[in-house]
């Protein structure tokens, strides 16, 4: 079997990060994996990328042309929005000849994939949702907006109302561009539920198969010696923030993280060590009443392992997430996690049994949540022995990856018998 990912880069972004584990993933059982995306920056030997100069040239004014063409029309979010708009083709070369049985479609924005190109794929389409962009009008995070269900009209995202309802417009394009034999799959049962009630993927088979990761390297490791390397002070309990962005997001929910530490200073006789990945040291950083450290952003597994393990909990105060690749990592190393009963998180986390979900947005009980973790110890054992199981049971990139396969297999099978 051939299968053909297709994403817009193969490192940077949560999306980028779990599509490029699948596909090692389906190296590793055997399966014949290449991975299609706008610039090799990983350099592994399996990534294909436009290579020649006008190529490269082409993906840059894609890159480019949709962040024009929304000035133009004046159009702004502060939340990620997309058009799925790209001025030139640079997929179709390395589908014109019979190069793959599958075609796995991951995050294709930023101009990489333009919509009308999707009913000339030939292959069966298995496209994987990193959040809800494929079933609404241009945003990718729609927050309490339900008006995809009905067909997305004048998005309450974009700050300045263009002169033509770009939202409908968008939504219009998806139901003209679409083919009807595209298969979609959810990595958590929250956004697989909002797409069966969307008028795009209304009456679909949506899968649910959750992202995984490599348990060898993501694994529990020596607290002490995972501070020592990474220059985190031995003292004081950690606790653990940190995404893309993570200070500036306003999704990521640092202010409900910074109001839950306020009545949190001390546990006990434990002093808190504060660590924070994804963003670097502010020039006025927040005063959490406990020393912090700031890593940056961290991009290899080795690196984003020993984080994980200098940790006694990791905290995902986010207002709406799928299935944050933060949040599986840190308990595959055994650290349990904190949480928002929202969204792919109630599919990672068992409440009180790998971490603790806390009431959406109560900052109180996230600060209740992180105290529950850290004062007990033998407690603490149980929680993070459970944390580490149950990774292993549900999310070893492998056997995420023999769920697609069979999958692959059912629509290949259902294919010749039409």
């Amino acid at each position: 079997m051939r299968v053909l990912h297709i994403n817009t880069g193969d490192r940077g972004g949560g999306a980028a990060r779990a599509a490029f584990r699948l596909h090692k993933g389906m190296r590793l059982i055997g399966v014949e994996s290449a991975f299609l995306t706008e610039r090799n920056t990983t350099g592994d030997a399996d990534v294909v990328a436009p290579r020649d100069k006008i190529a490269r040239i082409r993906c840059l004014l894609n890159r480019y042309g949709e962040r024009v063409f929304r000035m133009a029309l004046h159009v702004g979010s502060p939340y990620p929005w997309s058009m799925g708009k790209a001025a030139s083709d640079t997929i179709s070369p390395f589908l014109m000849k019979d190069t793959c049985d599958i075609v796995q479609l991951h995050w294709i924005n930023g101009g990489f994939v333009d919509l009308a190109r999707l009913s000339r794929i030939k292959p069966p389409i298995v496209w994987l949702m990193h959040d809800s962009w494929p079933f609404t009008g241009g945003c990718h995070i729609p927050f309490d907006c339900m008006r995809y269900r009905t067909g997305c009209h004048d998005c309450p995202e974009l700050t300045e109302k263009p002169w033509l309802d770009l939202a409908r417009r968008v939504f219009r394009r998806k139901q003209k561009c679409y083919p009807r034999s595209m298969h979609i799959v959810s990595p958590s049962r929250w956004l697989a539920e909002a797409a069966q009630s969307s008028a795009l993927f209304s009456g679909l088979d949506i899968r649910v198969i959750p992202n995984g990761l490599d348990t060898g390297r993501y694994r529990p490791m020596d607290k002490r010696m995972a501070r020592d390397l990474l220059g985190v002070p031995q003292e004081g309990r950690g606790v653990l923030f940190g995404a893309m962005s993570a200070t500036s997001d306003w999704n990521k929910g640092f202010d409900l993280l910074c109001e839950a530490l306020e009545r949190l200073h001390t546990l006990e006789d434990a002093p808190l060590q504060m660590m924070v990945f994804g963003s670097e040291k502010p020039r006025d950083p927040y005063d959490f009443g406990f020393p912090a450290t700031y890593t940056g952003r961290l991009y290899d597994d080795i690196s984003l392992s020993l984080l994980y393990n200098a940790a006694d909990v990791m905290v995902v105060p986010s207002r709406s997430e799928n299935f944050p690749n933060t949040c599986l990592e840190s308990l595959a190393c055994g650290t349990p996690v904190v949480a928002f009963g929202i969204g792919g998180l109630l599919d990672q986390i068992e409440h009180k049994a790998n971490g603790y979900l806390a009431h959406p947005y109560e900052a109180e009980d996230l600060a209740q949540g992180i105290r529950w973790v850290l004062e007990d110890a033998q407690r603490y054992r149980r929680l993070s022995t459970r944390a580490r199981e149950r990774v292993e049971k549900l999310y070893d990139i492998k056997a995420v990856a023999r769920q697609y396969c069979s999958l692959y297999d059912e629509i290949l099978e259902r294919g010749k018998s039409q």
